[in-house]
């Protein structure tokens, strides 16, 4: 066989198999990009659905510490606290009080996605929470000082949620 003739059968056979080899490694590519993809939104779901349960947390800590705070107020001007309807008031203090812990602790967990901004939705929960135990032991209290408080717990919430999602 002539040289000629050896390189006209190799061009050839590069011109059919090239395609075949090209396609195959397209194919291997976009295989590799559905995996990754595949990763990335499961990742994705699992921090949306952290955030949202720190969210939803973070909404009924403000709900009840809301509730907390009326039911308070009208114990306060109440003339008799310990009436039928008072201790009825009071009991529900108690159940608010567990419930508020509760809430502290989800949040406290859910906060571990948001290492940087985390740390403040904790401290300030908590500092929410110790104010409401000492308007109730002082059986006094400052509802603006109150609402300070509640107000820096839902900024820090913010940042920390903006932080799971990744939209800083």
């Amino acid at each position: 066989m002539a040289w000629a003739e050896t390189k006209d059968l190799v061009d050839m056979a590069s011109k059919l198999v090239l395609p075949f080899i090209l396609a195959w490694i397209g194919v291997l590519l976009v295989r590799d990009i559905e995996t990754r993809k595949a990763g990335v939104g499961r990742s994705s779901d699992f921090k949306q659905k952290w955030a949202d349960g720190f969210f939803d947390a973070s909404h009924e800590f403000m709900e009840s510490t809301e509730r907390y705070a009326s039911i308070l107020n009208i114990l306060q001007g109440m003339s008799n606290p310990n009436s039928v309807f008072g201790t009825k008031l009071q009991e529900e203090l108690n159940e608010l009080n567990v419930r508020l812990g509760e809430l502290g602790l989800r949040i406290e967990r859910f906060a571990y996605y948001a290492p940087s901004k985390g740390g403040e939705a904790i401290k300030t929960s908590k500092a929410v929470q110790s104010y409401l135990t000492q308007m109730v032991n002082n059986l006094q209290g400052n509802f603006d000082r109150l609402n300070s408080l509640q107000n820096s717990f839902n900024r820090a919430v913010r940042e920390a949620h903006a932080e799971m999602l990744e939209i800083e």
